[in-house]
């Protein structure tokens, strides 16, 4: 009679013994990833923000989010101009020299005196090339000094021919011979033999001729550059937002310190080998890799991308550092990187890289230039992805900058924001391999992108136990069905170093450096798992894997029994006093609170789910008295078993349209094959005129 004496109703309706509830209908809530403090934005940069998360003894500062000081919108789309195409042609080459260079640097030099090109010299840094890489220098004439609209010819054409060995650390310097009036402007242009053009930057220059920095070859002519012939405002078409990555650059654990290099050198690529050929977009393109549901503010899981980009970023037969490029172009003047963006967008069409410093030159980054006007060099920067990132123009001073951002999204947000003012021009086409890119982009398209550069942690799960009761762990598949409530999951061996974290959807669920266990629903679970290798002190990105696992749901059949308790009875004097002239005394109930009643519940259910139940709840050991209302009476039940929980229908036991009593509960399988580990966990509420009363319960199956 508990059920009618907590409705305010003694009579009609058989009375149930109370089921009972699991605080929020049973089931812990995961914890969410720890989110990292979001500066608001300020007029004046500030980066004192909260210390990095800890965990296991490392710092992790993956889910830090960097502040951010620039308000406004991306422009919108402009189309670019077409690339220009060369209108001279070279002839056929004359050889000036031979000479080579390996792994301590060297120098060739062209000794022809009367040639216009006498005195050439090829400068090769130590640690550019590691084995000995032969040169020869050979010279082309033009057919005419009008090299394309705006720029004449101010050498000859320098043909140079080492094998197509790339520069992997700093990059050569070429010192070409030429007649340079006083304050004219000079760049290097790259004749490619489609006849289109890129620009070179020219890192040192006199009358007498001028230094660029190239770390591959092709012919290369010297030519003054009419700027009337070029726009002042010059667009690439990429836009943030659109054309970047959807990802932060938080580094990873084959390039700690961030990919910032390789992040925007894949961004361009995809934009001037795929998206100008029709392809989509990049940004949120491989959201998730894309696979279904799109998670895109959630980044860990854009695994494909995140390799792609660090595995570039370390690959150095194909891409020096932005370090070793900075070291030639930091002596270069800002009103001349300014320049030399305007004048290879321009020219090219396409975005170009920036290689950026602060004052000491300590701290260097790499971003995208999109798009330059009189007053700013807009970029796209890998720790703001998405986002309007500009560096402002000064044409009175000839200053660029400062510009704010940071080695790494994870050091920005962890106080590690720089003003940077030394900014460099790098060429694209100059700067990356587009073979090696094409090989790697391969291995991206069949989700094996960085397999060879990366740790390996392979996952494995508990599939269930031998004859003994030991656990067997078998390799994750892809997909896993099972009926357990849990999906126990571990790295392979569990080697030091280590770390797993545990995802529903984008919601933490587990993290450690062992086994995990995730607790799973009746059906669909979309169980991703984040891999994080120790480095230097911090827990770095290596991979992150998806598994489709459908737990099936369990036999509900049987006698299940255990204990409710109430946790929640309240009523008001007017619902007492209703209570008490129908004959009921509240202090039964009363008297209930904080008691673990024995509860039993009989359910045959069919395989569809619906079925009915028995319901007993034995009140008598709370109740001193001993009265009627707490003897353990049956009550039977319907109930429907659908999506993990069980629903049953209280209506008849209710004790009156003045009450709505709600009962639920959800099924869980133990953690081995014995049933007697099965559990119903559930939670009861009775809700009428001035009272309510709320108990969870948990009873197991009975063999």
């Amino acid at each position: 009679m508990v059920l009618a004496t907590l409705a305010g109703a003694c009579g009609g309706s058989p009375a149930a013994t109370a089921p009972g509830a699991t605080g929020a209908m049973g089931g812990t809530a995961s914890s969410p990833v720890p989110s990292g403090p979001t500066a608001t934005l300020a007029p004046v940069p500030s980066y004192a923000v909260a210390s990095p998360v800890t965990s296991d003894g490392a710092a992790d500062l993956s889910s830090l989010v960097p502040p951010d000081f620039e308000t406004g919108d991306v422009p919108a789309y402009q189309a670019p101009a077409p690339a220009t195409k060369a209108t001279a042609k070279a002839g056929p080459a004359a050889q000036l020299a031979t000479g080579s260079a390996g792994p301590d640097g060297g120098t060739i030099t062209v000794s022809k005196p009367g040639d216009p090109l006498d005195g050439l010299a090829i400068s090769v840094p130590a640690g550019t090339y590691a084995s000995t890489v032969q040169f020869t220098v050979s010279e082309k004439p033009l057919d005419t000094k009008a090299v394309a609209d705006g720029y004449t010819a101010a050498s000859a054409v320098v043909s140079i021919d080492n094998g197509g060995v790339p520069a992997t650390g700093d990059p050569v310097l070429v010192t070409i011979p030429a007649a340079i009036p006083d304050g004219a402007d000079v760049v290097g242009l790259y004749l490619h033999p489609d006849a289109s053009l890129d620009v070179l930057p020219v890192v040192a220059r006199d009358a007498k001729g001028a230094t660029v920095a190239a770390p591959h070859f092709s012919d290369i002519v010297l030519a003054l550059v009419d700027w009337s012939t070029i726009p002042t405002t010059v667009d690439s078409g990429f836009r943030p937002g659109t054309d970047d990555w959807e990802f932060p650059n938080y580094g990873s654990f084959v390039a700690p310190g961030g990919h910032c290099l390789g992040q925007s050198v894949t961004a361009i690529w995809y934009y001037d080998t795929q998206r100008l050929a029709g392809a989509s977009p990049l940004y949120g393109l491989f959201d998730n890799n894309s696979a279904d549901p799109k998670t895109p503010t959630f980044w860990k899981d854009d695994s494909d991308g995140y390799r792609f980009a660090s595995t570039i970023q370390v690959e150095s037969p194909a891409i020096p550092t932005a370090a070793a490029w900075f070291r030639s172009f930091k002596t270069s003047p800002n009103v001349y990187a300014y320049a030399m963006l305007r004048a290879a967008i321009g020219l090219s069409g396409r975005p170009q890289l920036m290689s950026i410093a602060d004052a000491q030159g300590g701290s260097r980054h790499a971003i995208i230039a999109y798009r330059v006007t009189p007053q700013r060099v807009y970029v796209a920067d890998p720790n703001y992805p998405g986002k309007l990132r500009t560096i402002t123009w000064d044409p009175a001073t000839g200053t660029l900058g400062p510009y704010y951002s940071g080695d790494s999204a994870g050091s920005i947000a962890a106080g590690g924001g720089v003003a940077y003012t030394q900014f460099a021009f790098l060429p694209y086409s100059a700067a990356v391999s587009d073979d090696r890119l094409a090989a790697r982009w391969a291995q991206f398209e069949t989700n094996s992108v960085g397999s060879d550069v990366f740790p390996k942690l392979p996952l494995e799960y508990v599939s269930g136990q031998d004859s003994q009761g030991n656990d067997i762990w078998t390799p994750l598949p892809a997909a896993v069905t099972t009926d357990q409530a849990q999906l126990r999951v571990r790295i392979a061996g569990t080697p030091t170093g280590s770390r797993l974290g545990g995802y529903l959807g984008t919601k933490l669920a587990a993290q450690g450096t062992g086994e995990l266990k995730i607790a799973l629903k009746e059906g669909a679970n979309d169980v991703g798992l984040f891999e994080e290798g120790a480095k230097d002190g911090y827990w770095e990105y290596v991979d992150f894997v998806r598994a489709a696992v459908t737990r099936e749901p369990i036999d509900i059949n049987g006698t299940w029994e255990g204990t409710l308790t109430f946790n929640v009875i309240t009523a008001d004097q007017a619902a007492q006093d209703k209570a008490s002239a129908e004959g009921c005394d509240f202090s039964i109930a009363e008297a209930l609170r904080d008691k673990a009643l024995p509860t039993t519940i009989e359910i045959v259910a069919d395989k569809d789910g619906t079925g009915t139940a028995k319901l007993t709840i034995d009140a008598s050991a709370a109740d001193p008295q001993a009265s009627e209302a707490s003897k353990p009476t049956p009550v039977s039940l319907t109930l429907v078993y659908r999506d993990g929980e069980i629903t049953f229908d209280l209506s008849q036991a209710c004790g009156g349209a003045s009450a709505a009593c709600t009962m639920t509960g959800v099924p869980s399988a133990g953690p081995t094959a014995d049933p007697a580990d099965d559990t119903i966990t559930g939670s009861l509420a009775v809700k009428g005129e001035g009272f309510e009363a709320d108990a969870a319960y948990t009873v197991t199956r009975q063999p």
